[in-house]
């Protein structure tokens, strides 16, 4: 395989998580003990996929790490700041319960423009340039989310979480309701995203293709309660196309991730 491009150098964490711990008190008064002792940072501009079954907490640690719960013990800074301090574009696992159903889906995609005080036409605008970037100009920005399929549900909410912030994207599962082609295509815009250092970003992917397809490294989480296994470079060259599934590399990556939780051995 030609080297090609090889990834840019990365510059200081953008987040650090030390030491975190998370349980939830259940109706009984016992505890159920989700993440322990999670350790790792990420660089600013990095894109890491987190990766385990379902069930270990990948969620959990993202909204740890989004500033919508807070760990049991341990801490985690987002450029030195609390993650409630800092702007986060999130696109939650549950991304139909997440959108307002009196808005339309292109007034529910530019909320977060709203709400810092741009105006309608400006909201418009931007709308428009992202969507062609992206190649989501084909979604029915006019219709409510009940008159909308769940794979357009979900790249509303893909568009909101990048208005949210250009320095954080957190995606839980955001290709779960996509087809091939549209998965392809924002696979493809993420590609581009993470070369131009748009933004750091936390992706959750159940599909492990995907995830070598787009990271700077995959995080494997696995274990109840549920601890870092490793922490894999994907040290591939850009762009990455669909072929390259099918290179010694991709596939040598791919056989270590399974590795890592004893998929292979079992």
């Amino acid at each position: 395989m030609s080297q090609g491009a090889t990834n840019k150098s990365l510059s200081s964490d953008a987040i650090r998580v030390q030491g975190v711990h998370k349980s939830f008190l259940g109706p009984t008064n016992t505890r159920t003990h989700v993440l322990k002792d999670i350790n790792f940072s990420v660089s600013a501009g990095e894109f890491l996929v987190i990766r385990g079954p379902n069930g270990c907490g990948k969620t959990t640690l993202m909204n740890l790490i989004g500033g919508l719960d807070e760990p049991t013990s341990g801490t985690i800074h987002i450029h030195g700041q609390e993650p409630r301090e800092v702007p986060v574009g999130h696109l939650f696992q549950d991304y139909s319960g997440s959108l307002l159903p009196w808005m339309t889906l292109g007034q529910n995609a530019a909320l977060p423009l709203r709400l810092k005080g741009i105006g309608r036409p400006e909201r418009k605008q931007a709308l428009s340039e992202l969507t062609t970037r992206t190649g989501l100009n084909h979604l029915p920005f006019d219709r409510y989310p009940y008159q909308s399929s769940g794979g357009q549900q979900q790249k509303v909410c893909l568009l909101r979480a990048i208005f949210a912030s250009d320095s954080l994207m957190i995606l839980d599962e955001p290709f779960s309701a996509l087809d091939r082609n549209s998965r392809d295509r924002v696979i493809e815009w993420l590609q581009r995203t993470r070369l131009a250092r748009f933004a750091t970003v936390l992706l959750v992917a159940h599909d492990l293709d995907d995830a070598i397809l787009l990271a700077d490294r995959v995080l494997c989480l696995d274990g109840t309660p549920a601890s870092i296994r490793d922490i894999v470079p994907v040290d591939l060259p850009w762009p990455r196309g669909p072929s390259i599934r099918v290179e010694r590399e991709f596939l040598e990556l791919r056989s270590r991730i399974l590795d890592s939780f004893g998929e292979l051995r079992r």
